[in-house]
């Protein structure tokens, strides 16, 4: 079976899922995207630069792809971007919702804005043959806006991939690149904030939270600048001020490798994203053996329910205090740590050939 992915190939999520798809299953996956160079060995295509939100509207790019790759399914994510390019091609069609393209784009904004948004939303919807999703939470914002009808469309599962272990010789590599590039030692207390500084994960308060931890001197504060733009970096670090002195800012992309190194040996992780799915900055790390701290979101709380984790109410002062003694006195720990198989590499590819067995009857 043929699969044509088209999805943003910057994305280790990405990455992590055309890999697994084609290591744990018979499938052949080619994955096009804007912003990448064309690799036909790493079967990879690029779909040119994308200068502004008309680029997704260029359906011919992705119906010429589709009549010469001639693949068996389309299998687009992010439904305002890539899965709005997939409407006029013929093949199936399965479409990965991410959140921000359903919680965040058609409710922020001017009312045209967000009409436009909801517009588009629906006409993908509806050529779409499954949608698969991390949250219930984006099933029930779906369904509120489009109809009941859309249950039957669509599959909730976390589909993130496990972080990569490296050989023990680039783990030893890995190890000796954090303490000389940024001073993390292996026995370090770190508490991790993996997501990113753009607007979805509320850097805001990020900010709040590390003034108010940055006085605990048994951790070490580890801030990720993933994906953020320089203008996100900037406002983060004008915002932290003198602060920014006590914390570990590492500003490049980690790879799957260095950051199996670096959740290895974190004691916690937070989260705290003003709308997601379930993503990766929460799972990669608890995988690891980390704590999760996370925002006082449906997801989340569904997460710590059947799992671990703290949520943390809000940003007032008393929850934050709360939040800084459950750490001093080490109320916060994980109890045990078993690798759910929900979240293995195999149980997930086998939850994507179930949908696309579905879409080929």
């Amino acid at each position: 079976m043929k699969i044509l992915m088209l999805a943003p190939y910057s994305s280790p999520i990405v990455q992590r899922l055309s890999k697994a798809l084609e290591k744990y299953s018979e499938y052949e996956v080619w994955v096009a995207s804007f912003n990448v160079e064309t690799d036909l060995e790493k079967k990879v295509i690029s779909l040119g630069e994308i200068n502004s939100f008309i680029d997704y509207f260029k359906f011919y790019k992705v119906n010429k792809l589709v009549k010469e790759l001639n693949p068996d399914i389309v299998h687009a994510h992010i439904i305002n971007h890539y899965g709005v390019m997939a409407i006029f091609q013929e093949k199936p069609l399965i479409v990965g919702l991410w959140g921000s393209d359903v919680m965040l784009a058609p409710n922020k904004g001017s009312l045209l804005k967000r009409e436009i948004f909801k517009l588009i939303n629906a006409i993908v919807i509806k050529r779409a043959n499954l949608m698969h999703t991390s949250s219930n939470h984006i099933l029930e914002e779906l369904t509120k806006k489009h109809g009941k009808f859309i249950k039957n469309k669509i599959n909730v599962f976390y589909w993130g991939f496990p972080v990569e272990e490296p050989s023990d010789a680039n783990y030893q590599l890995i190890q000796a690149m954090l303490k000389k590039e940024y001073g993390i030692e292996q026995d370090n207390h770190l508490i991790v904030f993996p997501r990113g500084l753009s607007k979805v994960y509320d850097p805001d308060n990020v900010v709040k939270v590390i003034k108010k931890l940055s006085n605990i001197k048994e951790l070490k504060i580890v801030v990720l600048r993933g994906f953020s733009s320089e203008e996100d970096v900037k406002n983060f670090k004008d915002k932290l001020g003198v602060v920014g002195n006590k914390i570990i800012f590492i500003n490049k992309l980690l790879n799957t490798n260095e950051l199996f190194v670096l959740y290895s040996q974190t004691k916690y992780h937070v989260s705290i994203p003003i709308s997601d799915a379930l993503g990766g900055g929460v799972i990669e790390p608890f995988l690891r053996g980390s704590f999760p701290i996370l925002s006082n979101i449906k997801p989340y709380k569904n997460f710590v329910e059947q799992n671990s984790g703290f949520i943390l109410e809000d940003y007032s002062e008393s929850s934050l205090n709360n939040l800084e003694q459950k750490l001093l006195n080490n109320q916060l720990e994980l109890e045990c740590l078993s690798l759910n198989s929900d979240y293995s590499a195999q149980a997930i590819v086998n939850k994507f050939k179930k949908l696309y067995e579905i879409v080929l009857k």
